[in-house]
């Protein structure tokens, strides 16, 4: 048997959260220390951008409904 120094985590997890259109709680969610602990971030109500997109980070895909 070889040891696997990285085993497959299998946990999902799923952060959601409704953040009023707020860019402050919407960088603080996506720049936090916890960031790295979700799998996915479902938000609803994000801000939006004069440009029509949201705040982003690479850390991440955006998916619009």
């Amino acid at each position: 048997m070889t040891d696997n120094p990285n085993p497959p985590n299998p946990l999902l997890r799923i952060w959601q959260q409704n953040l009023n259109r707020s860019s402050t709680n919407q960088h603080s969610l996506l720049h936090g220390p916890h960031a790295k602990d979700w799998n996915i971030y479902a938000l609803q109500e994000p801000h939006i951008r004069p440009n029509k997109n949201t705040i982003s980070t690479p850390k991440f895909y955006t998916v619009y409904p």
